[in-house]
């Protein structure tokens, strides 16, 4: 399996480098890809994304999708974002 875990890795750093710089409700709907069942609350809080959990729940999705060859996630365009609330004042 090296050839395979060699794709696998080449999988994982194109992840890394497709969220680099995404912040906020850009990096929410590449998690959506991911997961379409998350809870916006769990990553938007009091107005603030926690972009940092966001990456790292998108890596670890990621790895586990690519160690169990499930299929590729959604494309990025067909991910539907849910209404995202206004920051509190």
């Amino acid at each position: 399996r090296p050839a395979a875990a060699m794709e696998d890795l080449d999988d994982l750093r194109a992840v890394r480098e497709a969220i680099k710089g995404k912040r906020g409700p850009e990096l929410f709907r590449e998690l959506l890809r991911h997961h379409p069942l998350l809870s916006l609350d769990d990553y938007y809080k009091h107005g603030v994304w926690q972009d940092d959990t966001m990456r790292l729940d998108i890596q670890i999705l990621a790895a586990h999708r690519l160690e169990a060859g499930a299929p590729d996630p959604t494309p990025l365009s067909e991910v539907k974002m849910p209404d995202i609330p206004p920051p509190p004042p």
